[in-house]
C-alpha cells in the first residue's frame, strides 16, 4: 500500500492483469506442448501454476514498473527476466513443483524481457490520465 502511488492504481492493475493473462496462456501453451510440467496442482482440472502465472509475475512486474521509473526500461527488462529466469524458476524446481522437460532457464530469459518491456508499455499509456 506504501508502495505504490495512489493515482498509478489502474495503470498497474491493467498492467498486471495484462502479464496475468499473458503468462497463463504461454503457461498452458507451454505444458500442452510439454516443454515444461508441474508436480504441484493448485486447483484440480488444471496443469497450470496459477500462484506463479497470477500472482508472483504480474506483482514482480509492477512493482518493478514503480522501482527507478526513469530509469532505461530494457535494463529493467533485463534485470526483470534475469532474476525471474535465472533464480525463480531454478527455485521451483528446487522447490519439486517446476520440472523442464524440453526447456532450458534461458529460453525463458527473451519471453521475460519481452513481458517486462510490453507491460511497460501499456503501463505508459495516457489513456489512464483522468478525463
Amino acid at each position: 500500500m506504501k508502495f505504490r502511488k495512489k493515482e498509478s492504481t489502474d495503470r498497474l492493475l491493467y498492467t498486471g492483469l495484462f502479464v496475468a493473462v499473458l503468462a497463463s496462456f504461454l503457461d498452458m501453451v507451454g505444458d500442452f506442448l510439454g516443454l515444461w510440467d508441474y508436480r504441484y496442482e493448485v486447483f484440480p482440472l488444471t496443469h497450470n501454476y496459477f500462484p506463479w502465472d497470477l500472482f508472483l509475475l504480474p506483482i514482480s512486474v509492477m512493482i518493478t514498473l514503480q522501482i527507478k521509473p526513469n530509469m532505461n526500461p530494457f535494463i529493467k527488462g533485463i534485470i526483470y527476466a534475469g532474476f525471474s529466469s535465472f533464480i525463480g524458476l531454478p527455485l521451483l524446481t528446487w522447490l519439486g513443483i517446476y520440472k523442464p522437460i524440453k526447456w532450458e532457464y534461458i529460453y525463458s530469459f527473451p519471453i521475460l524481457v519481452i513481458i517486462y518491456l510490453a507491460a511497460h508499455y501499456i503501463s505508459l499509456r495516457n489513456q489512464f490520465e483522468k478525463v
